[in-house]
């Protein structure tokens, strides 16, 4: 059955795809994010009146905060503007608020032979990952004692056509013929590809099952840092200059003020095992990752 949708974010990553995926099933309404916020917007969803509301609008994939004025910003807009929407939604009569949060509520890390699942600590390790595990405690409550369900979804590092953030960073790295010290690197990384995750978003939203649940999201796969290096080289007809640190000395490098965050990033593991919502919701991702990270890659600009 057809549904009316509301998206906040939809001029984003995520949210492009997301109006692109569900316009031709349901009658979607893109949020702007001033509309969102300016003391009409309540009049001008009345009029639609959505059944369902997707809240993706977040400052994401940026360096973390200096200063009192960016944490301002990004408590507005990843925490209050969160609550605000579902406030909103509840006084609307939406069904269901699916809010996208990040794996990043888990930490940024896990041990080997380890992977996160909806029942790991929620440890966040930066200002983001603190922000949206603040939203996810907001929007719940906010929704208490309400007739609108609400389901959030942790995903791992979204990948796809045009993806910002660490991804283009990688294809940029490739494309320079940078050497990177990471050949000795034995670790697995989960990622989600867009394709996939929106797929998820549009069965959850819809899912009676998912009312009230939290869900980790990732691709059933996980790549290793050299391996999928060597995937953005091939795919882009560039040489893959890896070459390996001993692991005392990488781990050194990985205590430089600048350079150190990244290379831990990049050298270890974050493993997610999304089984539940597979299993509660019957989701089966569409792509298979080797073939999604192809095309993702193949995109990318030069």
């Amino acid at each position: 059955m057809a549904a009316r949708i509301a998206i906040t974010g939809a001029s984003g990553f995520v949210g492009r795809a997301l109006v692109a995926a569900l316009s031709p099933h349901h009658t979607v309404f893109p949020v702007p994010r001033a509309l969102l916020a300016a003391e009409e917007s309540p009049a001008a969803l009345e009029r639609f009146a959505p059944t369902h509301l997707v809240h993706a609008a977040a400052i994401a994939h940026r360096r973390p905060p200096r200063g009192a004025a960016e944490r301002r910003e990004l408590q507005r807009v990843n925490v209050e503007l969160a609550a605000s929407t579902a406030l909103l939604a509840a006084r609307l009569g939406v069904r269901r608020l699916l809010v996208l949060s990040s794996i990043g509520v888990h930490g940024a890390a896990t041990a080997h032979g380890q992977a996160i699942t909806e029942a790991s600590p929620l440890q966040p390790a930066n200002a983001y990952a603190r922000s949206k595990l603040e939203a996810e405690d907001r929007v719940r409550t906010a929704l208490e004692g309400t007739a609108t369900g609400c389901t959030i979804l942790r995903p791992a590092l979204v990948y796809g056509p045009g993806a910002p953030g660490n991804l283009a960073a990688f294809s940029r790295w490739v494309d320079a013929g940078l050497p990177l010290p990471l050949a000795a690197v034995a670790n697995r990384r989960s990622l989600i590809a867009l394709a996939n995750l929106v797929d998820l978003i549009a069965t959850a939203l819809l899912a009676e099952a998912a009312a009230g649940r939290t869900y980790v999201a990732a691709d059933a796969e996980t790549i290793a840092t050299p391996e999928l290096i060597r995937l953005i080289a091939r795919v882009r007809g560039r040489p893959a200059r890896l070459f390996p640190l001993p692991p005392p000395v990488l781990a050194a490098a990985g205590r430089l003020p600048l350079l150190g965050p990244k290379l831990r990033q990049l050298s270890g593991n974050l493993v997610v095992h999304s089984a539940l919502v597979r299993r509660e919701l019957g989701w089966r991702q569409p792509l298979a990752q080797r073939a999604a990270l192809e095309a993702a890659f193949a995109s990318q600009p030069r």
